[in-house]
This record gives structure tokens, sequence and C-alpha cells, in this order.
């Protein structure tokens, strides 16, 4: 067992666990949108980075493993700054203005990350161009006017 510290609380886990696994096992919520817990971490979003303590760079809490006596800070100023930063360029790239979206029943993980930041606007001006809608395969529609390139529905169907 690795035991960590996260927002001031201990934590416990077993060696090998991701920084973002021991942070939901100590109800800190640390916000994410490339993650599934079924699927191999990806680390693409950077939306769940974090602040460890004796590292100088911020950290994808969803593919950094635990180390004995680690200290992580999940909400310091320069994290949330970068949170912000990840989603203001996600929200420049593609249009996910969204007012209702039929896949996910009005309940938008991107959406609702952004507003849980106070995101209200973003100050890069959008240039968005529009992008076919790829109805080829079978089983799903992939909409890439909306697609922030998570890649879950990539590794997913792996």
């Amino acid at each position: 067992m690795v035991t960590l510290t996260i927002d001031g609380r201990t934590v416990e886990v077993p060696e090998g666990t991701t920084v973002l696994r021991a942070a939901e096992k100590a109800g800190i919520k640390i916000p994410t949108l490339c993650d599934h817990p079924h699927l191999q971490p990806f680390g693409g979003c950077r939306v769940c980075v974090v602040e460890v303590e004796g590292l100088r760079t911020l950290q994808p809490s969803c593919t950094l493993p635990v180390s004995q006596n680690m200290v992580v800070h999940t909400n310091t100023p320069k994290v949330l700054a970068a949170r912000k930063f990840v989603l203001t360029l996600i929200f420049s790239d593609r249009n996910h203005f969204c007012p209702y979206c039929q896949v996910s029943g009005g309940d938008c993980e991107l959406q609702n990350t952004a507003l849980e930041m106070g995101m209200t606007h973003w100050d890069y001006q959008p240039a968005w161009k529009p992008y076919p809608v790829d109805a080829s395969h079978p089983n799903l529609v992939i909409d890439h006017n909306r697609c922030i390139l998570c890649r879950r529905c990539v590794r997913a169907c792996g």
C-alpha cells in the first residue's frame, strides 16, 4: 500500500493506483473529460491536471501513478488557471455551445465542467469550421463538430 496526501487528506491506496483514482477514493473530485474508469488512462484532455510538491510542472492525475508520501494539490490557482485555459481552447476549437444535445440528454460533461469552474465566457474568439458528420459505422455516429478529441470512442472500440 502507498500513502499520500491529497488536499490535506491522507489516502492509502494500492501501488500502481493513479492520483485520479486515489482522489476519488478520498472523495475529492478532479474534473476530467477523456478519462473513463473502464478504459486505459490516456491523459489527452489535460483537464485533470494537479500540482505535486517537488515537481516543477502540472501533472495529469489520470495517468500519474501515486508514490509514497506524495503530496498533491488539486485546486491551487496554478491548477485552476491551467484547467480554464484548456477548456477555453476546447471551446474555441469547435462548436460546443449546445443548448441541448440529443446524445447527452442535456447532461454534458464539457458544459458541466465549464460551469463548475465558473466559466461563462471565453477569451478566444471561436474559429469554427464545419466538419462532416460521420455515419459510416453501423453502430455509431460521430459528429466531429462536437468532438473534443478525447479519444474515448476510439479507445472503447479498440
